[in-house]
Order: structure tokens, then sequence, then C-alpha cells
């Protein structure tokens, strides 16, 4: 992720940014397969490591922009690539240093585990692959409306709600049904809302 950061940050054209930033992605998009079975590799706390993990993820990306803002504002685009892309490989040397050990563990391990598995069967292998591009289309589309969404949220906050497909007040109006049903089934009542 950060050569292709630092890549980024010395294109010159918008194709090349393009690219930059479809590599950049391409590496990124192995963080929650990754990340995730690192922060779960240990059982002690799981649920508390988890937590953590999704707090600070999300602190980073409502970081973003501000710092991305920032490094615009004060040293140019150029440096919205490359110094993040220069920091994320001091962290992962860092990250390789410090975890120096316990990968080395972790290969002995699998070492002393025995001998490797046998052949896969046709039939797993094409199961696995007819899933791995379930799961990628999923990705992809899930992707596109969460983006499509997002833009127009922000679209909605600056226009009123023009543009939306359904109007304000059949939203506050959904959002108070919602409220009432689960206040309903609940003991405590829920206080009732106003359209804005």
């Amino acid at each position: 992720i950060g050569l292709a950061s630092i890549a980024t940050g010395f294109a010159e054209t918008p194709l090349q940014i393009g690219i930059g930033l479809f590599v950049i992605g391409m590496f990124a998009a192995i963080y929650h397969p990754v990340g995730l079975a690192i922060v779960t590799m240990k059982w002690k706390n799981t649920g508390m490591r988890i937590a953590v993990n999704g707090v600070w993820g999300n602190l980073g990306v409502a970081a973003a922009a501000l710092v991305t803002g920032y490094l615009i504002d004060f040293s140019g685009w150029r440096a919205a690539f490359i110094l993040p892309g220069a920091f994320s490989i001091v962290v992962g040397f860092a990250y390789m240093a410090l975890r120096r050990e316990g990968i080395r563990a972790d290969q002995e391990a699998k070492k002393d585990a025995g001998a490797a598995p046998g052949p896969v069967s046709e039939s797993y292998r094409s199961a696995i692959i007819r899933v791995a591009a379930i799961v990628f289309v999923t990705a992809a589309v899930g992707s596109i409306i969460f983006s499509r969404r997002l833009s127009r949220c922000r679209k909605s906050l600056t226009s009123g709600c023009r543009g939306w497909r359904f109007s304000c007040p059949a939203f506050w109006t959904a959002l108070r049904k919602a409220m009432r049903t689960v206040s309903r089934r609940s003991s405590a009542p829920w206080p009732s809302l106003s359209s804005p």
C-alpha cells in the first residue's frame, strides 16, 4: 500500500492517478480478512480486541479527511499520497520487527504440524470458486451502493431533500413508525419525533 501510495503521489495524469488509486485499493482490500485474523489470533478477550479494532478503524476513517485536507492545504495534493505511504511503510517494518519472534514461532508450529494436506477434489475447488465469485460480486455491488448512497446523503445535506427518491417527510414518518414498533415491544416509551 505504501509504495502504491507514494507512486500515486508522483502521478502526472488523471489516468495515472486512477491506476494508482486502483492499486492502493487492491492492496487495502486484504485488510479485513488478514487484519481480523491477526486481531483474533489469540483467544483471550477476542471481543474486546474486535471492539478496539472497530473503534480505531472508524476513528481512522473519520480522521482521514481531516489529515488529507491538512496535508493538501499545507503541502499540496502529492503530500496527501506520499506522506501516508511513507508512514504505512514505517509502520509495516515496525510491526515486522516487533512480531519477528511470533512470526518465527508460527512458522515452526506449521512445520511441526505434519505433512501437507492431500490434493483438493474438483468439486471442492469448483465450490470454492463459486463462493469466491459470489463474495466478489456482492462486495463490488455493495460498495457501489454504499458510495452512491453516501454521495446522496451529502447532497441532501447541502440541498435539502431534493434528489432523493423518497421525501424527507416520508423518511421521518417511517422512522417514527419503526421507533413506535420498537417502543411497543419494550417497556420504555420512545420520544416522539417531529419532521424537521
